[in-house]
């Protein structure tokens, strides 16, 4: 099943606006008809789940279902692996960040040993996720690099504005703005269409850029010689950063991720 389309449906349920959502059923009728059996019956399962634990269930099920198949020969590599990063975006939004970073760099490990390109960007910026939350620089930037480095040489396939949003902070920690604003623009143009976990991503990004070109400290500081930052970054940031800190915690607390959001307040409002 294609990642976007598992995306679309998600997009679906949480996103209000009557227009958006007329416009999601009809891109998604619109891809049903390249769908298995198999494959429509687990898309209308994922559309109709409730809570966590449910929607955790349905998940395995369909893990389980592309199991069975690999058995007999068939392999839908992606179709496995794009269940089980849901499952680690559910888990770290309550809180369980180290669980969710080994089924992120799972995924990324069977798309690497399967030589499979498309969506290792976006498992990549995935585990860059969990790993901000984990305060594992190391980890972050490597996952970050990897998935820009990957997608931008048209190898990594499927990808999310949240790949851009982490690249911005990455390049920001490092006194770079000028591509911390490239990012951030890339990151505003993919996350247009509206999904809440994108645009608190892009939020939390704006508002660690500019809260580190204000005060000047990046991880490394910025030489004298470098572009003064306010330049670089005046066209793509508009608001005070506790503005974008707000939005994003606001956003996040929305989605449950109770340790994301305390985390910001912590960076941000104390």
């Amino acid at each position: 099943m294609p990642l976007l389309l598992v995306e679309m449906t998600k997009m679906l349920a949480e996103n209000k606006d009557a227009d958006c959502r007329c416009g999601l059923r009809g891109l998604i009728m619109a891809r049903m008809a390249e769908l298995s059996e198999k494959e429509r019956e687990i898309l209308d399962l994922l559309s109709v789940f409730g809570g966590p634990g449910c929607a955790e269930e349905t998940f395995l099920r369909s893990i389980r279902v592309f199991e069975e198949l690999e058995l007999a020969g068939k392999f839908y590599t992606l179709n496995l692996l794009a269940p089980r990063c849901y499952i680690g975006e559910m888990r770290q939004w309550s809180g369980q960040t180290q669980y969710a970073l080994e089924q992120y760099e799972y995924c990324v490990a069977r798309c690497e040993k399967a030589g499979l390109f498309w969506g290792q960007s976006h498992f990549h910026a995935h585990a860059a996720d969990a790993a901000l939350d984990m305060d594992d620089w190391p980890c972050f930037t490597a996952h970050v690099r990897r998935g820009a480095a990957l997608f931008e040489s048209s190898r990594g396939g499927h990808c999310t504005s949240i790949l851009y949003s982490l690249k911005a902070i990455c390049a920001a920690e490092a006194g770079d703005f000028k591509e911390a604003a490239s990012a951030l623009e890339k990151a505003d143009f993919l996350c247009a269409i509206g999904k809440k976990s994108w645009r608190a991503a892009q939020s939390m990004a704006k508002a660690w850029t500019l809260y580190l070109a204000v005060h000047n400290n990046s991880r490394t500081p910025r030489a004298a010689n470098a572009p003064d930052a306010s330049a670089s970054l005046s066209a793509c940031l508009t608001e005070p950063c506790e503005s974008y800190a707000q939005k994003a915690i606001s956003l996040y607390e929305e989605l449950g991720a109770q340790k994301r959001a305390a985390m910001l307040k912590a960076r941000f409002q104390s």
